[in-house]
Protein backbone atom coordinates (compact mmCIF):
# COMPACT_ATOMS: atom_id res chain seq x y z
CA UNK A 1 0.00 0.00 0.00
CA UNK A 2 0.95 3.11 -1.00
CA UNK A 3 0.27 6.69 -0.69
CA UNK A 4 0.47 8.79 -3.76
CA UNK A 5 0.44 12.51 -3.43
CA UNK A 6 0.19 15.26 -5.79
CA UNK A 7 2.24 18.32 -4.55
CA UNK A 8 0.81 21.98 -4.37
CA UNK A 9 3.59 22.41 -7.14
CA UNK A 10 2.16 19.42 -9.44
CA UNK A 11 4.79 16.97 -8.93
CA UNK A 12 3.38 13.12 -8.15
CA UNK A 13 5.61 11.59 -5.15
CA UNK A 14 5.09 8.56 -2.96
CA UNK A 15 4.90 8.32 0.37
CA UNK A 16 5.29 4.69 2.38
CA UNK A 17 3.25 3.09 4.10
CA UNK A 18 5.16 3.10 7.20
CA UNK A 19 4.34 7.09 7.38
CA UNK A 20 0.82 6.31 7.28
CA UNK A 21 -1.08 7.17 10.62
CA UNK A 22 -4.49 5.58 10.55
CA UNK A 23 -6.28 6.25 14.00
CA UNK A 24 -5.38 9.35 16.68
CA UNK A 25 -2.15 8.24 17.52
CA UNK A 26 0.58 11.12 19.28
CA UNK A 27 3.47 11.77 16.94
CA UNK A 28 6.72 11.65 19.26
CA UNK A 29 8.55 14.29 17.70
CA UNK A 30 12.30 12.58 17.37
CA UNK A 31 15.07 15.14 18.29
CA UNK A 32 16.31 15.14 14.76
CA UNK A 33 13.36 16.55 13.28
CA UNK A 34 13.34 20.31 14.98
CA UNK A 35 10.19 21.85 13.85
CA UNK A 36 7.26 20.44 11.83
CA UNK A 37 5.58 21.53 8.58
CA UNK A 38 2.29 20.44 6.99
CA UNK A 39 0.40 20.46 4.15
CA UNK A 40 -3.71 19.96 4.44
CA UNK A 41 -4.53 17.20 1.72
CA UNK A 42 -7.96 15.70 0.14
CA UNK A 43 -7.45 12.04 -0.52
CA UNK A 44 -9.23 8.86 -1.70
CA UNK A 45 -9.10 5.60 -1.21
CA UNK A 46 -8.23 3.49 -4.81
CA UNK A 47 -10.71 0.77 -5.23
CA UNK A 48 -9.43 -0.79 -8.54
CA UNK A 49 -6.03 -1.22 -9.80
CA UNK A 50 -4.93 1.17 -12.84
CA UNK A 51 -2.15 2.70 -15.12
CA UNK A 52 -2.90 5.81 -17.60
CA UNK A 53 -6.16 6.22 -16.81
CA UNK A 54 -7.93 9.35 -18.76
CA UNK A 55 -10.05 11.93 -17.06
CA UNK A 56 -13.20 10.47 -18.01
CA UNK A 57 -12.48 7.11 -16.17
CA UNK A 58 -10.91 8.59 -13.14
CA UNK A 59 -13.92 8.03 -10.92
CA UNK A 60 -14.73 4.40 -11.24
CA UNK A 61 -11.05 3.82 -9.50
CA UNK A 62 -11.83 5.08 -6.01
CA UNK A 63 -14.58 4.75 -3.61
CA UNK A 64 -14.51 7.31 -0.83
CA UNK A 65 -12.87 10.79 -0.16
CA UNK A 66 -11.84 12.36 2.74
CA UNK A 67 -9.57 15.30 4.55
CA UNK A 68 -5.77 14.40 6.32
CA UNK A 69 -2.43 16.54 6.35
CA UNK A 70 0.74 15.49 5.42
CA UNK A 71 3.99 16.55 8.21
CA UNK A 72 7.74 17.02 7.18
CA UNK A 73 10.65 17.48 9.07
CA UNK A 74 11.86 21.41 8.34
CA UNK A 75 15.44 19.87 9.49
CA UNK A 76 15.27 17.44 6.64
CA UNK A 77 14.63 19.73 4.24
CA UNK A 78 17.16 20.97 3.55
CA UNK A 79 16.72 22.03 -0.62
CA UNK A 80 17.93 18.71 -1.80
CA UNK A 81 15.98 15.91 -3.46
CA UNK A 82 17.82 13.76 -1.00
CA UNK A 83 16.14 15.69 1.71
CA UNK A 84 12.82 15.86 0.13
CA UNK A 85 12.62 12.29 0.27
CA UNK A 86 13.91 11.85 3.69
CA UNK A 87 11.33 13.87 4.96
CA UNK A 88 8.44 11.73 2.75
CA UNK A 89 9.64 8.40 4.21
CA UNK A 90 9.83 9.84 7.84
CA UNK A 91 7.68 7.46 10.21
CA UNK A 92 4.45 8.79 11.28
CA UNK A 93 3.90 11.78 9.34
CA UNK A 94 1.07 10.78 6.86
CA UNK A 95 -2.22 11.42 8.97
CA UNK A 96 -5.42 9.92 6.79
CA UNK A 97 -8.05 8.80 8.81
CA UNK A 98 -9.09 5.36 8.29
CA UNK A 99 -11.92 4.25 8.19
CA UNK A 100 -13.18 6.04 5.38
CA UNK A 101 -16.85 6.37 5.02
CA UNK A 102 -18.40 4.72 1.62
CA UNK A 103 -20.42 8.63 1.08
CA UNK A 104 -18.88 11.43 -0.21
CA UNK A 105 -18.68 14.73 1.31
CA UNK A 106 -21.51 17.07 0.62
CA UNK A 107 -21.11 19.92 -1.54
CA UNK A 108 -19.98 22.87 0.50
CA UNK A 109 -18.61 20.98 3.25
CA UNK A 110 -16.15 22.38 5.32
CA UNK A 111 -12.94 20.78 6.79
CA UNK A 112 -10.67 22.56 9.11
CA UNK A 113 -7.34 22.04 10.67
CA UNK A 114 -6.38 23.77 13.66
CA UNK A 115 -3.21 24.02 16.33
CA UNK A 116 -3.91 24.21 19.70
CA UNK A 117 -7.55 25.85 19.06
CA UNK A 118 -6.43 27.93 16.81
CA UNK A 119 -7.28 27.39 12.74
CA UNK A 120 -4.72 27.13 10.52
CA UNK A 121 -6.74 26.23 7.40
CA UNK A 122 -10.36 26.04 5.91
CA UNK A 123 -11.63 24.82 3.05
CA UNK A 124 -14.82 23.33 1.27
CA UNK A 125 -15.62 20.84 -0.63
CA UNK A 126 -16.26 21.57 -4.39
CA UNK A 127 -16.77 18.10 -6.03
CA UNK A 128 -14.29 15.49 -7.04
CA UNK A 129 -12.45 16.98 -9.55
CA UNK A 130 -9.20 17.43 -7.81
CA UNK A 131 -8.59 13.96 -6.61
CA UNK A 132 -9.73 12.96 -10.27
CA UNK A 133 -7.05 15.29 -11.34
CA UNK A 134 -4.57 13.55 -8.93
CA UNK A 135 -5.34 10.14 -10.23
CA UNK A 136 -5.19 10.98 -13.67
CA UNK A 137 -1.60 13.01 -13.28
CA UNK A 138 -0.18 10.11 -10.58
CA UNK A 139 -1.42 7.21 -13.33
CA UNK A 140 0.41 8.49 -16.11
CA UNK A 141 3.70 7.77 -14.15
CA UNK A 142 3.13 4.91 -12.04
CA UNK A 143 0.67 2.10 -11.54
CA UNK A 144 -2.18 2.80 -8.35
CA UNK A 145 -3.41 -1.05 -7.11
CA UNK A 146 -6.15 -1.33 -4.33
CA UNK A 147 -5.76 -0.13 -1.64
CA UNK A 148 -3.16 2.44 -2.48
CA UNK A 149 -4.54 6.17 -1.34
CA UNK A 150 -3.97 8.67 -3.61
CA UNK A 151 -3.48 12.57 -2.48
CA UNK A 152 -3.77 15.98 -3.55
CA UNK A 153 -2.06 18.54 -1.64
CA UNK A 154 -4.12 21.43 -0.86
CA UNK A 155 -2.09 24.47 -0.31
CA UNK A 156 2.13 24.32 0.17
CA UNK A 157 3.74 23.25 3.20
CA UNK A 158 3.93 25.78 6.14
CA UNK A 159 5.04 25.91 9.64
CA UNK A 160 3.46 24.26 11.62
CA UNK A 161 4.98 24.05 15.01
CA UNK A 162 8.85 23.70 16.57
CA UNK A 163 7.21 22.18 20.07
CA UNK A 164 4.36 19.98 21.67
CA UNK A 165 0.88 20.87 19.82
CA UNK A 166 -2.55 19.83 19.68
CA UNK A 167 -4.22 19.59 16.35
CA UNK A 168 -7.46 18.74 15.38
CA UNK A 169 -9.07 18.13 11.76
CA UNK A 170 -13.10 18.18 11.45
CA UNK A 171 -15.16 17.87 8.47
CA UNK A 172 -18.35 19.88 8.81
CA UNK A 173 -18.15 19.51 13.04
CA UNK A 174 -17.28 15.82 12.67
CA UNK A 175 -14.01 15.01 13.86
CA UNK A 176 -11.42 13.52 11.82
CA UNK A 177 -8.02 13.97 13.29
CA UNK A 178 -6.91 14.76 17.08
CA UNK A 179 -3.41 13.99 18.34
CA UNK A 180 -0.84 15.33 19.98
CA UNK A 181 2.76 16.35 18.93
CA UNK A 182 5.21 15.84 22.00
Amino acid sequence: MNIVVKTASGHCVVRPDTSWVRKNDDLYLPDFAGALSFSPIVYAHVSRPGKSIGSHFASRYYDSISYGMLLYAQNLLDGSPEGYASAICMGHTSFLPYPLEQDFPAPGAEFILSRDDEVIFKCSYEGRQVIENAIVDATEKALIRTGDFVAAELKEMEFLCDGPAQIKGTLDGRLLMDFRII
